[in-house]
């Protein structure tokens, strides 16, 4: 999940470096591994799979 999270936020920065490119307004990790959604230091939620039930 780590290395999940470090690639959102260095794909954030790639887009507001850009200058062209709106940058994405939420960053999320879906994860298996998790009982419950929260959000990281980093700006990066996590939620769980079992959240994206219909």
């Amino acid at each position: 999940m780590d290395e999940a999270t470090k690639n959102l936020v260095r794909l954030q920065k790639f887009f507001i470096a850009d200058g062209n490119a709106r940058p994405p307004s939420v960053l999320c990790v879906i994860c298996g591994m998790t009982p419950f959604a929260y959000r990281r230091s980093d700006g990066v939620y996590v939620v769980p799979i079992t959240s994206l039930k219909p």
